[in-house]
């Protein structure tokens, strides 16, 4: 066996795993229900036109049907991961009404956004009921959920400034 013929070997072994090697990742990103955040879909994207240009290679200028059917299949895993990423962002975003179609939107951010919006929606709430309903409506800090005075401070705002 000449050295070529070896590495023609390794790289088709190699690179038929490695459209074995996309499933668990497929997988998790399915079963995920945190919005795919540890995926980077920058990554896949590369990896995609990557797989791409290789099997546009193969089939343009080696003329070789395995390459191209090859890099294809790692093309199409390479989608396949970008487009459940997308859609678990979007099926994640849509519980807290955030919108993240490409990025990753870290948990505690997303929940210290939505507690805002709420807190934003009260406060125009109790605008709209006037003086004497400002004084009467429940507010809390929306970062603590706890109970506002008439200042506007929680009570553990006002015990640190006194």
């Amino acid at each position: 066996m000449t050295a070529p013929e070896f590495i023609l070997i390794v790289f088709t072994v190699t690179n038929s795993v490695r459209v074995v090697a996309y499933l668990p990742q497929i997988r998790k990103i399915a079963g995920d229900n945190s919005g795919a955040v540890a995926v980077s879909n920058a990554t896949w994207l590369l990896f995609g036109v990557s797989h791409l240009s290789t099997m546009t290679y193969a089939a343009v200028v080696l003329n070789d049907l395995y390459m191209t059917v090859l890099f294809g299949a790692n093309l199409l895993c390479c989608l396949i991961i970008i487009i459940l990423t997308v859609y678990k962002r979007r099926q994640f975003a849509r519980q807290f009404h955030v919108m993240q179609p490409f990025i990753a939107v870290p948990q505690p951010l997303v929940k210290t956004m939505s507690l805002l919006d709420q807190w934003r929606r009260e406060e125009r709430m109790r605008q709209s009921l006037g003086a004497q309903g400002r004084e009467e409506a429940h507010s809390t800090d929306p970062l603590q959920g706890c109970p506002l005075d008439r200042t506007g401070h929680s009570a553990a705002e006002a015990h640190r400034m006194q």
